[in-house]
């Protein structure tokens, strides 16, 4: 607490991800502990803990933690009620007087929370409901930790006079002093931990319904704060700790070299249709090159190795096509867009790799080999289908193929095959 003022701090979600390895050995228990130690007031999930930890991983995650976890829209698929670790909101009374309710939402990604076991329900009835039940507390303040993204901030914020502040995240978008809409503040800080957002509230404004000077929004550069004494040796520390671990993990030999080659068709992706193919059973598989961010040598290979090589939060998903749309559209629009992407760089997506590269499908997909009246179950990462460049997969209705990520699906082919496992 400063000197006259209530101090309270938010999470907004994604603080969790699988792209670093210490994150990925832990599952997120050391941000967890980060989070305690902060301390944070009040935090809801992003679609990085939502949909890229297991049910079962999620289900425990806060288990030790030592603040509330707000979030209104998510449900157990099995049992139809909230996770125990979720509240629908939280009363805050501060020691100055003032009475605080938070509330918080996910995006909606009923795909992928589906296969891990979650159910979603629908955005505004959600809220509506969340502020009735708010409401016979007679808060002082209502904020909105919302993992929805910009363009439903800015909607919510007309349709909800009743919130205050909207914390926003999701899509990384940056106010700087945030962005009125009407009578309510929305926020935004970016990502990567680029910015601190900063919001003060004088209640005496507040009180006097002088909302728009009560309230003033900014964003700190967190390059620009004073370094915490072991900081980057401590960041350091569990990285490498995390890569130990995942090295120390075997998961089968290959009896060949797999290079990459991330703007052409190559060995380890083909080698990866096959494996896909064979772990799912697919009619069809397709991949693009710029997946694969390192080979794959000959010998033992290790779980650091396969993240090293993927570490992206893919997992596969499966579309019901004919062999008519097949070629008809789906040929067609891979020919139309390779010149475009096979050095495009994925701008914003770092994780998903640094170009896109060249689709390949495990299969030949012509005229001779491919009937126009059956219908193909057709495999890739769910990366592709959230994509506008081919609008077959865009447009088709999808459901996951389980919770592994991509990097898993290999993984565990590699270890059949060790075993002697029939291709």
């Amino acid at each position: 607490m400063a000197q006259g003022n209530d101090v309270l701090f938010f999470d907004i979600g994604d603080c969790i991800d699988r792209f670093e390895p210490w994150t990925e050995v832990e599952q997120g228990q050391n941000i967890v502990e980060l989070l305690n130690n902060l301390p944070a007031d009040a935090v809801t999930i992003g679609n990085n803990e939502g949909v890229g930890l297991s049910h079962e991983v999620l289900t425990h995650l806060y288990d030790h933690a030592n603040f509330p976890v707000v979030i209104s829209n998510l449900f157990d698929k099995e049992t139809g009620e909230r996770p125990e670790f979720a509240e629908p909101y939280h009363m805050l009374n501060l020691p100055f007087g003032v009475t605080v309710a938070i509330f918080g939402l996910t995006a909606i990604y009923p795909v992928s929370y589906d296969v891990v076991g979650w159910d979603q329900t629908a955005i505004d009835d959600t809220i509506q409901y969340t502020l009735d039940e708010i409401m016979p507390h007679h808060p002082d303040i209502i904020l909105f930790l919302s993992h929805l993204g910009a363009d439903e901030d800015e909607r919510i914020a007309k349709k909800f006079p009743d919130i205050h502040v909207i914390f926003g995240a999701h899509t990384h978008h940056v106010f700087e002093h945030g962005e009125w809409v009407d009578q309510t503040l929305l926020t935004g800080g970016g990502k990567f931990g680029t910015y601190l957002g900063h919001l003060t509230i004088d209640y005496e404004l507040f009180e006097k319904g002088m909302r728009k000077k009560a309230i003033n929004e900014e964003l700190i550069a967190t390059k620009d704060l004073p370094s915490v004494p072991n900081e980057q040796q401590r960041v350091s520390d569990w990285h490498q700790r995390g890569r130990e671990q995942l090295t120390n993990e075997t998961v089968g030999e290959l009896p060949q070299d797999l290079p990459n080659a991330e703007s052409h068709i190559n060995p380890l992706q083909s080698y990866t249709l096959k494996a896909i193919k064979a772990e799912t059973h697919a009619d069809i598989v397709l991949l693009h090159s710029g997946l694969f961010l390192t080979p794959l040598q000959k010998g033992e290979v290790n779980r650091q190795l396969l993240h090293d090589c993927l570490p992206h939060p893919m997992r596969l998903i499966q579309l019901e096509v004919s062999g008519e749309q097949l070629l008809e559209h789906l040929v067609p629009e891979i020919a139309a867009m390779h010149d475009k992407l096979q050095y495009q760089p994925i701008k914003g997506l770092g994780f998903r790799g640094h170009i896109f590269g060249e689709l390949a499908f495990s299969d030949v997909v012509t005229e001779k080999s491919i009937d126009r009246q059956r219908r193909y179950r057709l495999i890739t990462v769910d990366h592709l289908t959230f994509l506008p460049f081919f609008p077959l997969l865009h447009d088709s209705v999808g459901k996951l193929w389980g919770e592994p990520f991509l990097r898993e699906v290999l993984g565990n082919y590699i270890a059949k095959q060790t075993r002697g496992g029939v291709q």
